[in-house]
């Protein structure tokens, strides 16, 4: 059997193409398993004509029997639909905190769940119990994802009320949490955040909070 691997570049994590290859080739020698695996690039996973190509070159070309991607669900329907059409199986991989689209399920595709945003849900709703009031915390990076709204969605439908927004710049060298303590500072009976961020963002909050 052939295995073939779409796998993105990453901004905020310049080596998740290298360590999710090198994971997989570890499990596969781990399990001493009789299979083929090839590799392919997808850029940063955003544009559609690319990722068709490649897919396109893995299933008909090179013969994959399964493809996995490491992909947003919003470029993946084409290539879902070549893949029925050949009989091949899609192993669909993204970070769960996107909603999933209406073409899902597909029959030849199999999605990781939505474990991230699940998650977000039901630390909103905890959250709730605990605290009244809450500012959020998040990034324009962190911002635009699914799980951002699941969080403060189930806060609210918990009780909880949302009472200021901070979102912040998402490079580093740019990032200012300044505007967020001002509001503490005049607000001391706003006790709790839901904060949102990812990889280095996440340290310069806690430690710019910390200070």
């Amino acid at each position: 059997m052939k295995i073939g691997a779409l796998l993105p570049r990453s901004v905020f994590q310049p080596l998740l193409q290298h360590n999710f290859q090198q994971g997989l080739q570890a499990y596969l020698q781990y399990r001493q398993l009789p299979l083929e695996l090839i590799m392919g690039n997808i850029g940063f996973g955003t544009e559609p004509e690319l990722m068709q190509a490649q897919a396109e070159k893995m299933l008909l070309e090179q013969q994959a029997d399964v493809l996995l991607m490491y992909a947003d669900q919003e470029y993946v329907q084409p290539i879902a639909e070549l893949a029925r059409q050949l009989n091949r199986l899609v192993l669909l991989v993204h970070n769960s905190a996107k909603y999933k689209h209406a073409w899902e399920p597909h029959p030849n595709v199999l999605s990781n769940t939505l474990n991230n945003t699940i998650q977000c849900r039901l630390t909103g709703a905890y959250a709730a119990g605990l605290a009244n009031n809450a500012a959020i915390c998040t990034s324009f990076y962190d911002g635009g994802y699914s799980h951002c709204h699941a969080l403060t969605q189930s806060y609210t439908d918990s009780g909880g009320s949302v009472v200021y927004n901070f979102v912040s710049q998402y490079k580093a060298e740019e990032f200012n949490a300044a505007p967020l303590h001002d509001f503490l500072g005049a607000n001391t009976q706003v006790q709790a955040l839901l904060a949102l961020y990812n990889g280095q963002l996440a340290h310069l909050f806690l430690q710019q909070f910390q200070q």
